[in-house]
C-alpha cells in the first residue's frame, strides 16, 4: 500500500514540473498493478489552494 501526496499528483498532470515524467510513471505501475494508495485528506485542500 501506498500514500500519494500532493506533489505527486500535481507533478502528474502539469507538464512543466520537473518530475512530471516519473509521476505518471509511478502513478501508471501502481494502477496496472492494481496496488492499493492513500489519499490523505489534505490532497484536495491543497489542490484546490493551488495558484493558477
Amino acid at each position: 500500500m501506498y500514500t500519494i501526496d500532493t506533489s505527486v499528483w500535481i507533478n502528474a498532470v502539469e507538464q512543466q514540473e520537473a518530475d512530471h515524467a516519473a509521476s505518471r510513471q509511478l502513478l501508471r505501475l501502481l494502477r496496472e498493478r492494481h496496488l492499493p494508495i492513500i489519499v490523505p485528506t489534505l490532497v484536495t485542500v491543497e489542490i484546490a489552494g493551488r495558484s493558477p
